[in-house]
């Protein structure tokens, strides 16, 4: 029998799960809504037989759900994977978070329910250890040679918010507050969330290093822009380009890259075999700060 924490935790769901679809109905196709209208009421009867501990709506719940899915031979990867989609969008709709962030703690938790289980395929999200290893080195060297730069700042944020690169583009001074360690970031339109502008915004917290990177950045090295607004990262005319930023990206890791390549043995090895990285791309440090999501997250 259910607790009393656990019959509101399900009732506090099933609410959920009735504005998600009422909202979404507004917004989505008529072959989406119903594909959305079946993987959530599918969920929400697991979750009313399962969450006997009043666990709530959350990243490893879905988890959990999506593992008993997989061991249903019936259902197909892709079935799978469409749930995942799906049910993330469910998540950040009633978290007010980025269904894209909700997935990789769901991932996160699914490695952690599934505990290795060699006949549990595990939904596919990954990043190349590769492509991995060159952004952490991008990123210290970014650390130590360029401290506080716009290209500095603009990375650690990605990072500490897992945010497109575009979103943190688009930040101004007034959605950052250092003194509370966090930022106001927007919602990209890469999910039905987002499309249909469910959930417009979220607040995300910003690490140490973030903090420090801005304040320093802000302090010294900005530039103040003649125009209206106040965006975040600016040149002496506005808003800095995006072009400008992928640039920048390109040529500083392509850099950092050679020299730490240069003093690497096994860089060195990497050279030989024609693996080497060259450079990191806006996407490469996007996907690094997903798999950073930890299960604290959850």
């Amino acid at each position: 029998m259910f607790s009393t924490s656990s019959r509101n935790s399900t009732h506090s769901t099933g609410i959920t799960e009735w504005a998600y679809l009422r909202d979404l109905s507004k917004h989505a196709s008529s072959a989406t809504y119903r594909s959305h209208k079946t993987a959530v009421q599918q969920f929400g009867a697991w979750y009313r037989d399962h969450d006997q501990n009043g666990a709530g709506l959350n990243a490893e719940t879905v988890a959990r759900f999506l593992i008993g899915l997989t061991e249903q031979s019936e259902k197909s990867h892709a079935t799978v994977d469409s749930y995942l989609d799906i049910l993330s969008n469910l998540v950040a709709y009633h978290q007010h978070d980025a269904p894209a962030i909700v997935t990789a703690r769901i991932l996160d938790a699914f490695d952690q329910w599934n505990q290795g289980d060699p006949n549990i395929e595990r939904p596919a999200y990954n990043q190349p250890e590769e492509t991995r290893k060159a952004v952490e080195v991008f990123l210290a060297g970014l650390r130590s040679q360029k401290f506080g730069t716009r290209l500095h700042a603009f990375v650690e944020t990605i990072i500490a918010t897992q945010s497109l690169p575009e979103q943190v583009r688009q930040l101004d001074l007034t959605d950052i507050d250092l003194d509370e360690s966090t930022a106001s970031v927007g919602i990209p339109d890469e999910s039905i969330v987002g499309k249909a502008e469910l959930v417009t915004t979220r607040s995300a917290e910003l690490e140490y290093e973030a903090v420090e990177a801005l304040s320093s950045y802000v302090s010294y090295e900005r530039e103040s822009p003649n125009c209206d607004s106040a965006p975040l990262f600016t040149t002496t005319k506005g808003r800095v380009a995006p072009s400008t930023l992928r640039r920048s990206i390109k040529a500083t890791s392509k850099t950092i890259l050679a020299s730490s390549s240069q003093n690497d043995e096994r860089g060195e090895r990497h050279a030989e075999s024609g693996r080497t990285t060259k450079h990191v791309t806006l996407t490469d440090i996007r996907q690094f700060a997903l798999t950073e999501v930890g299960q604290d997250d959850v």
